[in-house]
């Protein structure tokens, strides 16, 4: 009698007796409690998809009072992993199985063939932190579907990030399910339609992305999508900034669109995202002049501001004593103030304590006003590099094609 083992279950696509692709589940079981012996060994089972140094489970080889602890703090989890192991291999040998779940540490690349014409890559890497991923990639008779809508849908995608996979998922192993659904989905709509599935799915997301560029080169405010599920609006500099590393960037989608199906019409794309890029050349133009002149005038205001006599008086013996002699402490404000007389009184200065003391209280406010401006100067020189980038990659990509 089977030991059911709580936990995990097994995800899996079985090719049906009548040539149907169905999603099944498979609990874990054992056959028999296992031994010390049994739950001692390796198992490459990552406890957790997303955390560091979780990638699998190492040989216990309990010989000293440390290691049978360590051991007993594991063993539930060995079991698990055990019952794990055994009902792959079981439901592997007794039903025709075109996918399966797992929970293997370090890169694992497994190829599901659905039929002649639709594969699917599975590209895993659990256990590792941060470098840790879960992601898919489609592919019909050999060509592979990038989801180009995701360009303009999340903020961060990015042209290798599109074409280095069709689907990322959460590290969650429950996002098994969720995987082996969507493959499900577009291996049934193809079956059902043939190929027009295909060119519907990949000019669906062409459009999206031509029609993302567009609201981006035109809207005042952009909407992005979290992965979380949540949005986010941004605007002004920010949405600027976002334009430019967004327009300019397309130019590298523009020969893998170029490699597209002919039933896709790849030109039609081609062309309006020449239009999108031409539009925006135009823009950054206007926009690069007018932020180099706002830059001069912020740069202006900072050097006034600088030049102010207490605040020139500051500025040197804030970077000669400042943090060398602590006065950065309230407890050395006395002391900062004694060195200021003293300064002023050997060079002769008519300046009294009061009016000394006055001087250091406006520094607060002077040094406020700087910073605020030092802090937009930032923010709009960032922006313009942000824009010069775009415009340089838009001539490079013109003088590459020949279209100047």
């Amino acid at each position: 009698m089977s030991i059911y083992v709580s936990g995990d279950i097994i995800y899996a696509i079985k090719r049906t007796s009548n040539g149907k692709l169905e999603l099944v589940t498979f609990p874990l079981t054992l056959e028999c409690e296992p031994t010390d012996h049994d739950l001692r060994q390796h198992f490459n089972y990552s406890g957790s998809l997303s955390d560091q140094y979780a990638s699998d489970i190492p040989y216990e080889p309990l010989n000293t009072p440390y290691s049978r602890n360590l051991f007993n703090a594991t063993r539930h989890l060995r079991r698990t992993a055990l019952a794990f192991q055994k009902t792959s291999d079981r439901v592997m040998s007794e039903n025709d199985i075109v996918a399966i779940s797992h929970r293997r540490g370090g890169w694992k690349i497994f190829t599901w063939n659905y039929n002649e014409d639709i594969s699917f890559e599975v590209y895993s890497n659990f256990g590792y932190g941060s470098c840790s991923e879960l992601l898919t990639r489609f592919f019909y008779k050999g060509f592979k579907l990038t989801p180009y809508s995701h360009y303009v849908k999340y903020r961060f995608a990015n042209f290798s990030q599109l074409i280095h996979s069709t689907y990322n998922y959460r590290l969650e192993y429950s996002e098994w399910r969720r995987l082996m659904t969507d493959t499900l989905v577009f291996y049934n709509a193809v079956c059902d339609n043939q190929e027009n599935e295909v060119f519907r799915w990949v000019r669906s997301h062409l459009n999206q992305m031509m029609d993302g560029l567009n609201k981006l080169l035109t809207q005042s405010s952009y909407y992005f999508q979290r992965p979380n599920g949540s949005s986010e609006c941004v605007s002004g500099d920010e949405l600027e900034e976002i334009k430019a590393e967004k327009i300019g960037g397309a130019v590298e989608f523009v020969d893998n669109i170029k490699n597209l199906p002919y039933q896709i019409n790849p030109q039609e794309y081609i062309n309006t995202l020449f239009s999108i890029l031409d539009r925006y050349y135009l823009h950054a133009i206007e926009k690069e002049k007018a932020l180099k002149e706002y830059i001069t005038n912020l740069e202006q205001q900072v050097a006034r501001l600088s030049k102010q006599p207490v605040l020139s008086i500051y500025d040197r013996l804030h970077k000669r004593h400042y943090y060398k002699d602590n006065w950065h402490l309230n407890s050395k404000k006395i002391e900062m103030l004694r060195y200021l007389l003293h300064l002023h009184q050997r060079l002769n200065k008519p300046f009294s304590k009061t009016e000394i003391t006055d001087g250091i209280k406006q520094i607060p406010c002077l040094l406020e006003e700087r910073d605020k401006v030092r802090s937009e100067l930032f923010g709009k020189k960032r922006l313009l590099e942000s824009i010069q980038e775009a415009i340089q990659k838009i001539n490079q990509f013109k003088e590459g094609q020949h279209i100047l």
